[in-house]
């Protein structure tokens, strides 16, 4: 392609991604195309030709973790497996079809674990989680972008990933985080881990490099 006006507009076309406006300000006239984003953003390019999605990650603020911790409290304790994962009474039987659980689901614990392993299932188009659960959760707070950031990821390595965030809180920042750490909230005695905002004082309104 040309120039990076080009680059952006094929992007959103085939992906609905909005890239933030500061963003495509540093870059528009082809400026700065020789930066380290524009050659990550080039291979965000090559793999949507190749027929592949954009990686999206999800995090979520504090408020929006209580409210789903809430959403699966309303369930009495000895229906929730069967609820969510076998018989789907409430919620919809076409998200799980061919899913395998990843925990046993033996407590309390595990199936709110297994429900927020969920987050990712976005749909950034919709503005809708695909996890219906969650969904609803998300809904209670009015579907407030500011709840949560979506980040397009460029990146990733052996000890983590990261990229720009696309939607929500601090948008136009770029961001990332370590794997295996995450936020914690505790609630009806248990400390539970989401993938929260703990990073955020490392995030910076996106620049050239």
């Amino acid at each position: 392609m040309k120039n990076t006006e080009e680059l952006f507009d094929y992007f959103y076309k085939h992906t609905s991604i909005e890239i933030p406006e500061n963003i495509v300000k540093f870059y528009e006239k082809n400026q700065n195309e020789n930066s380290q984003f524009i050659r990550l953003f080039n291979s965000q390019i090559e793999s949507i030709k190749r027929g592949s999605k954009p990686e999206l990650s999800i995090l979520i603020s504090e408020k929006f973790a209580l409210e789903i911790l809430k959403v699966i409290d309303e369930i009495p304790i000895e229906e929730r497996y069967d609820k969510l994962f076998q018989k789907l009474e409430v919620y919809d039987t076409s998200f799980y079809k061919g899913r395998k659980m990843t925990l046993s689901l033996d407590s309390v614990k595990s199936i709110i674990e297994e429900i927020l392993s969920y987050l990712n299932d976005y749909d950034y188009k919709e503005n809708r989680f695909k996890f219906p659960l969650i969904q609803k959760a998300y809904e209670n707070l009015t579907s407030d972008y500011n709840e949560m950031k979506v980040i397009l990821i460029l990146y990733s390595d052996c000890g983590g990933e990261g990229g720009i965030i696309v939607r929500g809180k601090n948008v136009g920042c770029n961001s990332g985080y370590p794997f295996n750490e995450s936020s914690e909230i505790e609630f009806n005695g248990e400390t539970i881990e989401y993938s929260g905002y703990f990073f955020e004082e490392h995030e910076k309104l996106h620049k050239p490099v």
